[in-house]
C-alpha cells in the first residue's frame, strides 16, 4: 500500500484503533505517523474508546453453528468460482485460443472439532 496522507490516515483512525485494518493498511497508518508532524487527535479520542467497550459490555457468545455455517458458505462460494473458471476454460478453449492460465486457489480447510 502506498503511502496515506494526513487524511486517509483520519480516515482509517477507526479501523486502526481497533486492530481491524489489514496489515498492509496498519502498516500503512504506522509509517504515516512515525513521519507526520501534524497531530492525530482522533487516534487518543478513538483510543479511549477501546478500554471503556472492554470494561461496559458483557461479551456474547456467536450463536450454536454460526462457524459451521460460516465455513460451509465459504466453501460453497469457492465451489461456484471454480465452476464459473471451469466455463471460462471452457469458452475460452472452444474459441480456440487454448485454456485460460489462472492461479490455483487455496483448498478450503476442514473445520476443526469444536
Amino acid at each position: 500500500m502506498a503511502g496515506l496522507d494526513h487524511d486517509a490516515v483520519r480516515d482509517l483512525a477507526a479501523g486502526y484503533v481497533l486492530g481491524a485494518l489489514d496489515p498492509a493498511q496498519a502498516a500503512a497508518v504506522r509509517d504515516h505517523l512515525s513521519a507526520c508532524d501534524q497531530p492525530h487527535p482522533e487516534l487518543a479520542e478513538l483510543g479511549g474508546v477501546v478500554p471503556y467497550l472492554a470494561d461496559v459490555l458483557e461479551p456474547v457468545e456467536p450463536p450454536a453453528g454460526l462457524r459451521d455455517r460460516v465455513l460451509a458458505a465459504a466453501a460453497a462460494d469457492l465451489r461456484a468460482s471454480r465452476r464459473d473458471e471451469a466455463a471460462a476454460d471452457r469458452l475460452v478453449s472452444a474459441l480456440g485460443a487454448g485454456p485460460a492460465r489462472r492461479p490455483a486457489a487455496p483448498e478450503p480447510e476442514a473445520p476443526a472439532a469444536a
